[in-house]
């Protein structure tokens, strides 16, 4: 593990145990775990997850997400996002994470509002489906009102967090200190410091954010 102090932390996305235990070595702050980046990630398997809060010792965070596909929910895709929810209640996780697209495209506030009071006392974050909506910054505000989330994952509406560098600099003057937006997307340990110079974000997210985990 590194002594170094940064002036920032950095969340290290991982799919499996030994790269969660080999980002923490290397000195990442939290993990969010996942499972099939192929698909934009989908909901960990229980089990994994109750390995990795046993054995290390950061803050874990679970995306949830049960299907690949849209980021729209039916009323059936609602509830196995809750029952994913009310299963990882059960660990000793930090939050969880996760979005719903609106048949407008837009987040769908109102049903994320509800998962966010169901998974109370966990922390929620709001996953990289802002990126999809038509009006991030309105989004930005309205989740900031609900007064619901601790942070969000984003890449300033661009598929990489250096091409929404312009978005994520309004993003994070907007949301002052009321919500942590975590800028990602082909963050890598290689270019950390360069964006860090353009950001001066708080926190940073990627799978590869303290080095190649395999």
């Amino acid at each position: 593990m590194t002594n170094k102090t940064l002036p920032y932390q950095r969340e290290a996305c991982v799919t499996t145990f030994n790269q969660a235990l080999k980002a923490w070595k290397w000195g990442a702050d939290q993990l969010e775990v996942c499972s099939y980046l192929e698909f934009e990630g989908l909901t960990p398997d229980f089990n994994l997850v109750k390995k990795i809060v046993n054995e290390i010792p950061i803050p874990v965070k679970v995306l949830i997400r049960p299907l690949p596909g849209s980021f729209y929910c039916t009323p059936k895709h609602f509830e196995f996002i809750r029952e994913d929810i009310d299963e990882f209640k059960l660990l000793p996780i930090q939050g969880v994470v996760f979005g719903i697209l609106s048949e407008k495209n837009q987040l769908d506030i109102k049903r994320m509002n509800e998962l966010a009071q169901f998974a109370f006392p966990l922390q929620s974050s709001v996953h990289k489906v802002i990126d999809q909506s038509n009006d991030i910054l309105e989004d930005l505000q309205l989740i900031k009102q609900s007064g619901l989330f601790k942070s969000i994952l984003t890449s300033g509406g661009s598929t990489q967090a250096l091409g929404g560098i312009k978005m994520l600099k309004e993003m994070i003057n907007l949301s002052s200190d009321e919500i942590q937006i975590i800028p990602a997307g082909k963050i890598t340990n290689e270019n950390l410091e360069t964006i860090h110079k353009l950001l001066n974000a708080t926190i940073y997210h990627g799978k590869s954010i303290v080095g190649k985990l395999g």
